[in-house]
Parts: C-alpha cells; sequence; structure tokens
C-alpha cells in the first residue's frame, strides 16, 4: 500500500490554495444545541492542545459574520462566549469556523453549525468538523490521530462521525478546482469529498457510506444487528478490520492506515469495501449538494462516486 502523498493545487489565476488533501473528521449530533455547546468547547480546547498554536488565523466568529476575519486577541473568549448554552438556547442558530486561511482548501479547521430551532431533529442535526493535515494519517503519526479521535469521540454524544482523508477545495472558486477533483476523487476511491453543513440538514439516522474510521452511535448500531452481528459481518477475527466499543459508541478502522486505492495502477480497496456492504443498509445515498451533482449534467457521476465500493 502507497504512503499518502501531499496533493496541494494552486489557483493559477490567483495563487491561492485551490485543492489539497486533508483529514477530515466529523460528527452529526441530534441532541440540543444548547446541550452540547459545552462539549464543542472541550473538543475545541483538545483540537487546539494538538495543533501549533498559530495555526488558526482566520475565523467566521459567529452565525451572523459573512466573511473570514483574522484572528485576535478578542476571538476565542467571544467564540467560548458564544457556546454558552443559555445564550445558544435563546438564539435559532449557533455557529463559527476557525480556519488556517480566508477560504483556501485547509489544513487546519474547526467548525460547529448547531441546528436552527426550526428544523426537525431528525433529519437535520448539529455538525462539530475538524480538519488535520495529511501527514497525520501516515504510517509514523496514525496513531496519534487514532488516539485524538478516540478522545474527541468521547466528549460529544453523537449519532454518527467519521474520520477519512477527503479532498478540499477553495469554496469560492470551486469551479477551478473541480476537474482535478473529479479526476483524484475518481481515480483514489478512498478519498472522502464533503459538503457535510448541507448533508447535516438531512442526514437523519444514516452514515455516509465507507470511511476509514466510521463511528455509530447505538441507533446506528442497533439498525446494523448489534456489535457482534457488525463484527461478524466485518470478518474481524482476520484483524484487518477492527472495532471497538468507545463507550456507547462503536469505532470501526479499515486498516492501520487509510486506503486510498489507486485504478490507474489496479491499486483496490478491500477492506472499504466489505465495510461498504455492511454500512449499506444505513448509508445515505443521492448526497445532491456534492460537488459531482453541481457540476455534472446528470446523476451518473454521483452515483458512481457514492457506490464505488459497492458496484
Amino acid at each position: 500500500m502507497q504512503e499518502v502523498p501531499n496533493i496541494a493545487q494552486k489557483d493559477a489565476e490567483t495563487g491561492k490554495l485551490a485543492l489539497r488533501n486533508a483529514v477530515v473528521l466529523a460528527f452529526f449530533v441530534h441532541r440540543p444545541v444548547h446541550e452540547i455547546c459545552e462539549p464543542v468547547a472541550a473538543m475545541l480546547d483538545e483540537y487546539l492542545s494538538c495543533i501549533p498554536a498559530d495555526a488558526l488565523k482566520w475565523a467566521i466568529p459567529n452565525a451572523s459574520a459573512e466573511q473570514w476575519k483574522p484572528v485576535d486577541a478578542k476571538t476565542l473568549p467571544g467564540i467560548r462566549k458564544l457556546l454558552d448554552p443559555q445564550g445558544a438556547k435563546a438564539r435559532d442558530l449557533t455557529s463559527f469556523r476557525l480556519a488556517d486561511s480566508a477560504g483556501e482548501a485547509p489544513a487546519f479547521e474547526f467548525r460547529f453549525v448547531g441546528k436552527p430551532k426550526s428544523y426537525k431533529s431528525p433529519p437535520a442535526c448539529s455538525l462539530i468538523q475538524m480538519v488535520f493535515p495529511i501527514e497525520t494519517a501516515r504510517e509514523q503519526y496514525v496513531e496519534g490521530l487514532v488516539e485524538r479521535v478516540k478522545r474527541l469521540s468521547a466528549m460529544i454524544d453523537f449519532a454518527y462521525g467519521y474520520c477519512s482523508p477527503a479532498l478540499l477545495y477553495r469554496e469560492l472558486r470551486l469551479v477551478y478546482a473541480y476537474p482535478n477533483l473529479r479526476g483524484l476523487a475518481m481515480r483514489h476511491a478512498g478519498y472522502d469529498v464533503q459538503n457535510n453543513l448541507q448533508a447535516a440538514w438531512t442526514m437523519g439516522l444514516r452514515a455516509r457510506g465507507a470511511r476509514w474510521i466510521t463511528l455509530l452511535g447505538a441507533q446506528l448500531q442497533a439498525q446494523l444487528g448489534g456489535q457482534a452481528k457488525i463484527e461478524q459481518a466485518l470478518g474481524t477475527s482476520s484483524g484487518a478490520i477492527g472495532v471497538e466499543r468507545l463507550g456507547t459508541a462503536l469505532m470501526i478502522r479499515a486498516g492501520r492506515v487509510p486506503e486510498i486505492g489507486d485504478t490507474n495502477r489496479r491499486e483496490d480497496t478491500p477492506l472499504l469495501r466489505t465495510l461498504a456492504k455492511v454500512l449499506e443498509p444505513v448509508t445515505a445515498f443521492d448526497e445532491k449538494d456534492l460537488v459531482f451533482a453541481r457540476f455534472e449534467d446528470d446523476e451518473v457521476l454521483l452515483q458512481r462516486w457514492e457506490r464505488r465500493f459497492l458496484d
């Protein structure tokens, strides 16, 4: 298995980073927003403790802010105040973003978007999402990344979560990055492509398919028949796919390091294929907000990508 390479492609016109690979860790949570504010604050502190002190340079500090602003001495205290449970209970929407750049493809980012009060849960849920550099998924660093995933998972009562190498793009000029993103996504099946903010509004009690690390809350486990049945279906006795209990949640790890795959070199992703079949009954298909659906004339490419481990 090849080591995950670095991808960092710049927009030729602006010089901004338009496309990169990184590691995404996302949690989808159905609890009321004011009940999870303190856990989100703890997760932010945990994230800050394991990244360089000056990594997060830009912020969208609240739901009413429309532009990125430089991080200053007031930014983090303001965000912690935003996460006061009583304040969150009073407002319709609580959200913020912290990143290493102002809208470029990030290597570091922490994002929280609480479910608006007007949205029914389920299907809508809150999103907590973090980005780590792609190097953290390599052989020499991967166990440290997994320990972070475990610590962060223990802090929140989630319905579903995952951790995966992902293709991330500059949001305001996606049209320029899309051809390369499409080519990489179709060549390397192990990369996540996501629009989790939009996915959170319709996720319900489902999963986004096979990813390197899959985190299942109690209800999704029950839908799949429970831990014993999941382990049997995954063939965990071989040791290639690991299943670990994290409180009431279940962590499924498809390989010590992520499978990326390469159709040009005929490198398959057998562990992700096995996992995809087990998760298929609870998988959210037809994610119309993904870039494939936005830039293609029909839905064939989206279906091909969503079923890349199944067909």
